[in-house]
C-alpha cells in the first residue's frame, strides 16, 4: 500500500504543478473514466455476492486507505483543474474587454498555444 501511495502522491504532486496533465484531449478522453470504474465496482460487487471471501477482503481497512488516497487524488486534480480553467477564463475576459473583431480571433488562438507548449 506505500507504494501505491507514493505513485498517487507524486501524480497529484505533477498535476499540481504542470500544464500537460491539463491537455484538452485528456481531459476529453477522461469524461469516460465513471462509466468504467462504475462497471468494475459492479463487477466486484456482484463477485462479491457470490465469494464471501471476496466481500470480506474488499471491507478490510486498507481497502478504505486506498479509497480514501484515491479520494484525495481525485479532489486534488479537480482544484487543479478548477484553478488552472479560473485563470485561463481570467485571461479570456481581458482578451475580450481589450480587443475587437479578427485581432481578437489571432490572440485567442496564441493564447491557446501557449497553454498548450
Amino acid at each position: 500500500m506505500g507504494v501505491f501511495c507514493g505513485v498517487t502522491a507524486g501524480l497529484v504532486l505533477a498535476a499540481l504543478s504542470s500544464d500537460r496533465f491539463m491537455a484538452p484531449y485528456l481531459q476529453f478522453v477522461a469524461r469516460n473514466h465513471p462509466a468504467f470504474v462504475t462497471l468494475l465496482l459492479a463487477l466486484v460487487l456482484l463477485a462479491g455476492e457470490r465469494m464471501p471471501g471476496l466481500a470480506a477482503r474488499w471491507m478490510a481497512p486498507a481497502s478504505f486507505g486506498v479509497l480514501a488516497v484515491l479520494a484525495l487524488g481525485a479532489s486534488s486534480w479537480h482544484l487543479a483543474a478548477t484553478r488552472d480553467w479560473a485563470a485561463y477564463i481570467l485571461r479570456f475576459r481581458e482578451l475580450l474587454a481589450t480587443n475587437r473583431g479578427r485581432a481578437l480571433a489571432c490572440r485567442v488562438r496564441n493564447l491557446s498555444r501557449q497553454r498548450h507548449s
